[in-house]
């Protein structure tokens, strides 16, 4: 039998003098350090690099800017992001 489970809080962490998260649905800027629901949708951009870029999610590599809160993502209860060129 399937069973929905309770969505988690996940802590999202990154460098805010490179990045910038904002809450898809809200338009409201995350901070790093900030708890989110997971199934929520966060825009990040690069504030100094115009050019495609890897994003990294916890331990996987995207290449769009916009991301689903997922448990998965997560260790420890943090996803840390960052990009590459």
């Amino acid at each position: 039998m399937y069973r929905e489970r309770k969505k988690e809080k996940i802590k999202i962490e990154f460098d805010a003098s490179k990045i910038k998260c904002i809450n898809e649905a809200t338009k409201k800027i995350i901070n790093t350090g900030d708890k989110i629901l997971e199934g929520v949708n966060l825009n990040f951009k690069a504030l100094h690099d115009n050019e495609p870029l890897f994003w990294r999610f916890g331990s996987y590599f995207e290449v769009g800017t916009i991301k689903t809160v997922y448990k998965g993502y997560s260790k420890g209860g943090v996803i840390k992001v960052s990009y590459a060129k």
